[in-house]
């Protein structure tokens, strides 16, 4: 059930898990739309939803991404903010009968907000899809932004919106105490090598990220 395309009559969400893509819109390099975090979020919400008949939501396409604010395009709020939406939108939810919001999320900065969330709020629960992925499938062994996993996804579901001819290797790791600013590390906004993405390859990391989300989705439900 897509929410926002039914009249309220049709819309009950009593005793129902709903799904909430959250992402963000920022660079991803010179190959990728600036919205893909949220496309991906709410690609996956679409998919869960088809299987499971799981309500799915709107998403919400702006996240914490002060980070990338030194690439043209990128807006970004600020954690409280981030907070105190997500917080909102999982009780109006809840003010509707929902059993549970399962937020699916795009964007690694926003992975803070939705721990605080979680925390904060009973029967809040996130996941970031690419916690889900099969890491068996990459050829490449680092990146974390418009990399070969967000790349091939992305050809796979809207191949319309990746500028092959753009991709390259870029960015360098970094720590796990490391949170630089990406103009930093990167100078295109890449951080990995998107080079070796291919379209069938995100095919069956998508597939297999919807299998484990209707998991999460069934496993809420059994809770009640």
């Amino acid at each position: 059930m897509e929410a926002r395309r039914l009249p309220y009559p049709e819309v009950d969400l009593e005793g129902e898990v709903v799904l909430l893509p959250v992402g963000s819109t920022e660079q991803h390099g010179p190959h990728l739309p600036l919205g893909t975090d949220h496309l991906i979020a709410a690609a996956i919400c679409r998919e869960v939803s088809r299987r499971t008949g799981a309500p799915w939501y709107p998403a919400i396409p702006y996240g914490v991404s002060r980070h990338h604010l030194g690439f043209p395009g990128t807006v970004s709020l600020r954690t409280g903010t981030m907070i105190r939406l997500l917080r909102d939108v999982h009780r109006s939810f809840l003010h509707h009968g929902a059993a549970a919001t399962l937020a699916i999320n795009g964007h690694g900065g926003n992975e803070p907000a939705l721990g605080a969330v979680a925390e904060e709020e009973e029967r809040f629960h996130w996941v970031s899809w690419w916690r889900l992925a099969p890491e068996e499938e990459l050829e490449t062994d680092w990146g974390g932004h418009a990399d070969e996993l967000e790349t091939s996804v992305m050809l796979y579901l809207y191949p319309e919106l990746v500028r092959e001819d753009r991709m390259v290797k870029d960015g360098r790791r970094t720590e796990v105490w490391e949170y630089p600013d990406f103009h930093e590390i990167s100078e295109t906004g890449v951080k990995g090598d998107p080079r070796p993405a291919d379209r069938e390859k995100g095919r069956r990391i998508f597939r297999e990220v919807v299998r484990r989300t209707c998991e999460i989705v069934e496993r809420l439900r059994d809770r009640g």
